[in-house]
């Protein structure tokens, strides 16, 4: 091997932390100057400054597609490298964007309470007995493009929405959505043991079907299968339904051989955050304290404990 004035030698580890003395003695040639010094770089740190470098918009434009096709091919073949340490580092990528939201998650609530649920998304898993029982943050595509979104579901079940219509006032809900980042829209749907069928949103408007709840709570019931007409009629009735309905409704009730269904007349409560001002955010590190806000405020209206 010909060495000219400066040599650096580099080997590759599979695991930084087991190196013995005995791998750092590099063979040079007899005379060569030998400078025992040592660094190590983990994989991880190279691939985060690379990131880093790609974001600041530096590079020409070859190297910037080199480098993010090499991104790219560290996500898909090496995807515990990628920190997700920044939103603009995700692009427009749903599945990056995700990743980015549930590192924010699991910063606000800790990685043992952030669960995955298929079709939803990410989500902060809440104490029993409350309102609602997960806080979700994740991408959602919207009429004005792609963002991330906190996302709260009260009333999902016959005990939250039991918990919710007694304790938690038309007045205040009104007053989290009079700030135009949140919006809120009905969510009903009946459930048959742990699954939840027939989700329709009511044909009516948001504060009317949040107060005939309220004002109905015997309405939140186990109805039996000589029933299941007459829950339908009450619904139609109160406009949470419409006849257009009828035969969906009874092809999961009195077309099936169920012997009950229970009303979960649960509300969708979302928040909203345009993509590039969640990237500005996040480069400034204020992304995490503005989410934990917005979980905060909703927090305080459901009267939800978001901690143990």
């Amino acid at each position: 091997m010909v060495y000219d004035d400066l040599a650096v030698v580099v080997e590759n580890k599979p695991r930084h932390r087991d190196i013995w003395e005995g791998q750092l003695d590099v063979n040079v040639p007899a005379g060569v100057e030998h400078d025992p010094r040592v660094a190590t770089v983990v994989w991880e740190s190279v691939v985060l400054a690379w990131g880093r470098l790609l974001e600041a918009g530096h590079l020409g434009t070859a190297e910037a597609v080199l480098l993010g096709d090499f991104l790219t091919y560290v996500e898909e073949h090496f995807p515990r490298l990628r920190p997700y340490s920044r939103v603009a580092l995700c692009g427009t990528d749903e599945w990056r964007i995700s990743r980015r939201c549930r590192a924010v998650l699991e910063a606000i609530a800790g990685a043992e309470r952030v669960q995955r649920y298929p079709g939803w998304g990410d989500f902060m898993l809440l104490d029993e007995g409350q309102t609602a029982q997960q806080v979700g943050f994740f991408p959602r595509r919207q009429e004005d493009g792609l963002g991330p979104v906190v996302e709260i579901d009260p009333a999902d079940t016959g005990s939250q929405a039991k918990k919710m219509y007694a304790e938690v006032s038309w007045e205040s809900l009104a007053g989290l959505l009079a700030d135009e980042r949140w919006l809120g829209f009905s969510n009903f749907h009946i459930g048959h043991v742990a699954s939840g069928l027939f989700h329709q949103a009511a044909t009516m408007p948001l504060e009317a079907y949040f107060r005939l709840w309220a004002s109905n709570p015997g309405a939140i019931r186990t109805w039996g299968r000589d029933e299941f007409e007459a829950a339908f009629e009450f619904l139609l009735h109160h406009g949470v339904l419409e006849e257009r309905h009828r035969e969906g409704w009874n092809s999961v009730t009195t077309n099936t051989a169920r012997k009950k269904i229970g009303f979960r007349p649960g509300i969708t409560l979302r928040w909203r955050m345009p993509l590039d001002e969640a990237s500005m955010l996040d480069s400034r590190g204020r992304l995490e304290a503005e989410v934990r806000g917005a979980m905060e405020a909703a927090a305080k209206v459901l009267r939800l404990r978001l901690s143990s």
